[in-house]
């Protein structure tokens, strides 16, 4: 399928998980599930799953789908099936965000981006339900924060205005962020 996406479409984040990959679109709501050819790499057969309001960056862990909305300020976690990339059961995970950009699911922890705040949501991810609690502020020094990756010991902050990636030290027991410092600068300005 060569027009998966249309020039118009607000592509904002991306995931590959069980043979899909699954984009978010911000400017129609949703998210599509697209098969991956493994011989070409090829994306077909889009299925899409709706119900989000300017989703931006996605992460699917552990048989859920977790996708940052925007414009409602929350995360909504939902059932993935992996045979179809469709989406079920779909939830608000945790509210109260400030213009979450980005999701990442590590360790029985959700990290999120609060571009519009210059922090990193910390918060416990229930495994059966996929609903997070305890969220808190954690690390310092971000400016603008649109995409978090965590590996290993380590987060990895993208800043959109100061056009750097931050690298911080996870706590594996508590899951938050310390000695936050500059890993990396002089991009034309990192988004995820």
């Amino acid at each position: 399928e060569a027009n998966i996406l249309t020039q118009n479409d607000g592509v904002e984040g991306i995931d590959i998980s069980n043979g899909f990959a699954y984009i978010s679109i911000a400017n129609k709501n949703v998210v599509k599930a697209c098969k991956i050819n493994s011989k070409t790499g090829s994306l077909s057969e889009c299925k899409t799953n709706d119900g989000f309001n300017y989703p931006s960056g996605l992460t699917i862990s552990n048989g859920f789908a977790y996708v940052a909305n925007k414009t409602n300020m929350n995360v909504r976690v939902c059932r993935v099936d992996n045979t179809t990339g469709a989406f079920s059961e779909c939830k608000i995970a945790a509210s109260a965000f400030v213009n979450p950009d980005s999701v990442a699911i590590s360790n029985g922890f959700a990290y999120v981006t609060n571009r519009s705040k210059d922090t990193v949501s910390v918060c416990k991810v229930d495994n059966k339900s996929g609903i997070f609690s305890d969220c808190k502020d954690s690390g310092n020094g971000f400016k603008e924060p649109c995409g978090v990756a965590v590996a290993n010991s380590f987060a990895y902050v993208a800043n959109r205005k100061s056009k750097t990636v931050s690298m911080c030290r996870v706590n594996k027991e508590t899951g938050f962020l310390s000695e936050c410092k500059i890993a990396a600068s002089g991009f034309a300005g990192p988004d995820y």
